[in-house]
């Protein structure tokens, strides 16, 4: 029992010689300093990254869902005269659907500033805007758009019937299918400044 004693003592003593200290807990880092501007552009960035990944997500289903209506609408027509309207609205509505979701990049030109809008009545032009409700207007003009296609706009005015605006590659210019329609964007604040340095502008179509 003794011995016992003895040998827990000296295991004791022999912890004693060595201090226990607590774990040291890292220094929390100092947050990074964030400034409203570059908020706003890791914003812009995360929404248009979202638009873009949802049109992928979105397109094998939207082009299956219209490629069963087109299926539908073609067996039915042969049997049922009855259904070709019933059909075609929701066939139109699909594509629609898809047109306005598959496209983020040209909604997002359309939106992104004025644009100069000429036609044979005025070869100068007016500027014209087109809003995030589906609205657009100029000077003479008041009406709605709406993404018909494949880099392809449908305006409806209150006067005047419709207007097809189709836009090139660069999505900075268009032209309407009548009335010597075409367009072309105003330049960005980026643009302007460059401008101001003395850089050349660009052409307007």
């Amino acid at each position: 029992m003794k011995t016992i004693l003895v040998v827990c003592i000296s295991a004791c003593s022999w912890f004693a010689m060595f201090p226990v200290h607590a774990a040291e807990e890292p220094a929390p880092s100092e947050p990074q300093a964030v400034t409203h501007g570059s908020v706003h552009e890791e914003i812009e960035r995360l929404r248009h990254d979202f638009d873009r990944q949802r049109a992928k997500a979105l397109r094998p289903v939207l082009g299956h869902y219209i490629a069963q209506l087109e299926a539908l609408q073609k067996s039915l027509l042969e049997r049922n005269r009855a259904a070709e309207g019933e059909i075609a609205d929701a066939l139109k509505a699909a594509r629609d659907d898809f047109g306005q979701d598959d496209q983020p990049e040209l909604r997002q030109a359309i939106l992104g500033g004025g644009w100069i809008w000429r036609s044979d009545d005025d070869h100068n032009g007016v500027v014209a805007v087109f809003h995030a409700d589906g609205s657009v207007e100029h000077i003479a003009m008041r009406g709605t758009w709406q993404i018909t296609g494949p880099n392809e706009v449908t305006i409806a005015t209150d006067g005047d019937g419709q207007y097809v605006l189709h836009f090139d590659a660069s999505l900075r210019a268009f032209e309407g299918d009548q009335g010597g329609i075409s367009g072309a964007a105003l330049p960005s604040t980026a643009e302007t400044h460059d401008l101001r340095l003395g850089a050349k502008s660009p052409q307007l179509h």
